[in-house]
């Protein structure tokens, strides 16, 4: 069982902290302590995020701002500096998906948008704050990847751009281990964000056709991805760093499975 209060004292940055995963994440870090500064676009999520976290008796700081756009994310790195706010934990969440399009009918301003948010906000976040916790000598950052990092998919911006998040994930732990700060990654499966229901309701992604693929029957839920994120940021995990943990529901495991027979059901 995690130690209650394990993050008090330390300031944790997430980002897409507005809502989805890196609301949970913000939700679990809170109510161990920790004190957060929350990015993302949605000024009104933020309120609400700060409204709900700031209860749980936490410092609370919000910046609404494009993780694509570096020379804003620099003006909050230097202004939380001047602020004698540092962050040791980091949970770079923040991401889009994208529509389903052949390589010849994938508009190009959509493809480059979810490179920019998924691939080079987090690019820029580590460039920013992982060197800050670099020179302090410690520090713990999760990026959030994707199974479709792992297989093949039609989403031709979307899985290539988390593909190279883990592999600067992995890249990024070798330079920082020998200064104190560990990076992982996780890698949700189908997660029951608003964003997957609203795509599930406007008929976009058919719920049963990914289920049938999932061997445990179900969606993973923001706040499983949360308790793991949590893992790979403490303490707990201490001797972890250069890894992608899988969090789908076992989909990436029985992705192949029905090319040979029926998933197994109760």
């Amino acid at each position: 069982m995690a130690e209650t209060h394990a993050f008090e004292g330390r300031w944790s940055l997430i980002t897409g902290g507005a809502s989805g995963i890196g609301l949970a994440c913000a939700q679990a870090l809170a109510q161990e302590g920790s004190a957060l500064v929350l990015l993302d676009v949605d000024a009104a999520g933020l309120a609400a995020a700060r409204s709900r976290l700031s209860s749980l008796g936490v410092a609370v700081e919000t910046r609404e701002v494009d993780v694509s756009d570096a020379a804003a994310l620099e003006g909050i790195a230097a202004d939380l500096d001047a602020r004698g706010v540092r962050v040791e934990h980091m949970v770079l969440a923040a991401g889009v998906l994208q529509p389903m399009h052949g390589i010849d009918t994938l508009d190009l301003a959509v493809h480059d948008r979810v490179w920019r948010i998924n691939y080079h906000g987090s690019y820029h976040c580590c460039r920013l704050w992982g060197e800050r916790m670099r020179v302090v000598g410690r520090g713990a950052i999760v990026t959030v990847s994707s199974v479709t990092a792992q297989r093949a998919t039609p989403l031709l911006a979307y899985g290539p751009a988390k593909a190279a998040l883990e592999n600067l994930t992995a890249s990024l732990s070798v330079a920082y281990a020998p200064h104190g700060v560990r990076i992982n990654a996780v890698a949700p499966g189908f997660t029951l964000t608003q964003a997957l229901q609203d795509k599930i309701d406007a008929g976009l992604r058919d719920a049963d056709a990914i289920l049938s693929q999932v061997p445990m029957g179900r969606f993973a839920t923001p706040q499983e991805i949360a308790a793991s994120v949590r893992f790979l940021l403490s303490d707990q995990a201490a001797a972890v760093t250069g890894t992608t943990l899988v969090v789908d529901c076992g989909w990436l495991a029985g992705s192949g499975w029905q090319t040979y027979q029926p998933m197994p059901r109760r």
